[in-house]
């Protein structure tokens, strides 16, 4: 080992390059992310980028809703792995569970709504719509802020809640009567 350390050769210039790097690399984990202002501002970013790829999964949803409109059949829920999604009159997502209680079970029937419901009726609703519209990508999400990192409720007007324990002071809400996605500071 001595002898490595000593030499000029290949293998002893490249094993110096590798402790510079992770020199580099580690001076850059303790200036940069140990900083907690850093971590808060990536954390935020993160927050923001989760509430315009849910937003712009409800508008996709909305969009797929509004194409399948016109041939009025069961084949056309956005279904993802057995799940389909359940939408209002208006075409905006209100959860995942729906479908035995407001569609025929076969195919070959009718697809009339028989009773279909305009908004999420559960916090499990919210949850649904946001693990169903973020899919892989999704960040884990519970109904209670001691469970994961976001987490969802369902207020008096219906409205899904999504919060992060890491980001208090930001909030992102969804109301499936309009088809809103907004992002709300504190």
């Amino acid at each position: 080992m001595a002898s490595l350390l000593t030499s000029t050769s290949a293998k002893s210039s490249l094993l110096y390059l590798g402790l510079f790097l992770c020199m580099i690399l580690g001076s850059a984990y303790f200036l940069l992310l140990k900083k907690q202002s850093t971590l808060d501002n990536f954390r935020k970013q993160a927050f923001k980028l989760n509430f315009v790829a849910f937003k712009n999964g409800i508008q996709l949803a909305n969009y797929k809703f509004v194409a399948g409109k016109q041939a009025n059949s069961l084949l056309n829920r956005w279904v993802i792995n057995e799940t389909g999604l359940d939408y209002n009159e208006l075409g905006f997502p209100i959860g995942t569970d729906l479908q035995e209680a407001h569609f025929p079970v076969s195919i070959n029937q009718s697809p009339q709504i028989i009773s279909k419901p305009k908004l999420p009726e559960k916090t499990e609703n919210c949850i649904q719509i946001w693990n169903f519209v973020l899919s892989k990508l999704r960040p884990e999400i519970s109904d209670s802020p001691r469970s994961t990192n976001y987490w969802a409720t369902l207020n008096h007007n219906k409205t899904c809640i999504f919060r992060s324990a890491k980001v208090p002071e930001n909030e992102i809400h969804y109301q499936a009567n309009k088809g809103t996605v907004d992002l709300i500071s504190y």
